[in-house]
């Protein structure tokens, strides 16, 4: 990525956002049908004069790398003609012989990106930074009238596209604030009885066609407000581990849990209008459900709102603030958490309110203060997971797809009565008690 050239810091917003129109390059991504073949060997055709004697060396890791590269701009060119692939050209990105790459791309992608375009099959975009202001994008790539005339008479179709992933992945510890490299791992009967589990799951969302019901001016508000477009080739869940396989464990990556909140209620399983039930103050009723108290009583998030304090986004911001104390592994984590994770969320707060908010709440839930700045957080995820697996699996033994969105749900409206009895039996029958389970919409 080359750093931006001097331009006013409307103008990098305005270079910026014109990218968003794009998805993100998959390297899981294949194609199951027999046309991808032949278009593999067409475009290798052309393409190979710019390759020179590097393809002679192994055809089979070109053509496999190539197959992935034309199956992601075909689905980006399947969603709009006008859609890019972003990717990175950083050769450290694309690490064969891994589980977590399980169709073996390397860093021949990059070579293979620059012979499209020398071939003129895709016009590209290079990356840029601005140091001053932060704004930037990855390079970008699509495919040209050429390209797509290619795809359009090979008749290819986006039901055929798959995705190739390691259903069970384990990360290392936090580096600089980012999440974990993923780590390699021997398998075990445990993670493949886990794997095979995310995998019934996996077919059954694939099978259950979930969609999202927006005009084409809200698909562009959500693109503008994601800075991508979403991509629904992404229809399979990962079960993420932190450090251990007691730690974390939650379901991720399938495309609709990225969608903002207030445009989930738009979603379609089997074309049909969807409910989510979440379970309330999830995190912090398991704390009491463990250490053998009664659950506490009206919404745990309430406390007294501060002079000064909007009254609006107290609630919100209590919420986050009570999960930074949970997870922290001491106060000052917590109230530098705090303070970052709202900030980031626009919801504007200061140290001392942080502060404030933290002895409000721990004098609110006295009965579970050991909890507190301990670092729990991890290990109630694993619980919460479990809880999740076990309710996804009940509702597929009766035919129910559900997709999980963290702590809550999402059914076709029909089957509301059995997601609530599921939920109910996954909580109830760990912790001797009712858990509260609330109606997003």
């Amino acid at each position: 990525m080359q750093a931006a050239e001097t331009l006013p810091v409307g103008v990098l917003r305005a270079k910026a956002e014109s990218l968003d129109n794009s998805i993100l390059f998959d390297i899981h991504k294949d194609y199951e049908a027999m046309p991808a073949f032949d278009i593999v060997s067409t475009v290798l055709q052309a393409i190979s004069p710019h390759l020179g004697l590097r393809l002679k060396r192994d055809l089979k890791l070109y053509k496999r790398n190539l197959k992935t590269v034309l199956v992601n701009l075909f689905v980006a060119w399947d969603n709009h003609h006008s859609t890019w692939v972003a990717y990175s050209r950083d050769s450290n990105q694309y690490k064969a012989g891994s589980r977590y790459n399980k169709l073996g791309i390397s860093r021949v992608v990059i070579q293979i990106m620059d012979a499209l375009r020398a071939a003129g099959l895709v016009e590209t975009v290079n990356g840029f930074k601005d140091r001053g202001t932060g704004i930037g994008k990855t390079s970008r790539m699509r495919a040209t009238d050429t390209l797509a005339g290619i795809f359009f008479d090979a008749a290819l179709v986006r039901a055929f596209v798959v995705r190739e992933v390691e259903e069970i992945v384990l990360r290392g510890p936090k580096a600089s604030k980012r999440p974990g490299l993923a780590l390699e791992y021997e398998d075990t009967a445990r993670t493949k009885a886990m794997r095979r589990v995310i995998r019934r799951i996996n077919e059954a969302l694939r099978a259950g066609n979930i969609t999202l019901d927006i005009t084409i001016a809200e698909r562009e508000a959500l693109k503008l407000r994601l800075g991508h477009e979403i991509d629904q080739t992404r229809t399979q869940l990962q079960r993420v581990f932190n450090e251990g396989w007691d730690r974390g464990g939650r379901l991720y990556r399938h495309w609709a849990q990225e969608l903002p909140k207030e445009f989930r209620p738009r979603l379609r399983i089997n074309g049909n209008r969807v409910t989510e039930q979440d379970y309330g103050g999830l995190h912090i009723r398991l704390l009491y459900a463990i250490s053998g108290q009664g659950q506490p009583d009206g919404d745990v998030y309430a406390i007294p709102v501060l002079a000064g304090a909007s009254a609006d986004t107290w609630r919100d911001k209590c919420k986050i603030v009570l999960q930074a104390v949970i997870n922290a592994p001491d106060m000052e984590n917590a109230v530098r958490g705090a303070v970052k994770g709202l900030n980031d969320k626009g919801l504007k707060t200061n140290r001392k309110e942080v502060e404030w908010m933290v002895q409000a709440l721990k004098k609110k839930h006295e009965p579970v203060k050991q909890f507190f700045n301990s670092g729990y957080g991890s290990a109630l995820q694993k619980t919460d997971s479990d809880m999740a697996v076990d309710i996804l699996s009940d509702l597929l033994d009766k035919g129910i797809v559900a997709l999980p969105i963290h702590d809550s749900f999402v059914v076709e409206r029909q089957h509301k009565a059995a997601l609530v009895d599921a939920m109910n039996r996954a909580f109830f029958g760990r912790f001797g008690v009712a858990p509260k389970i609330g109606e997003k919409y």
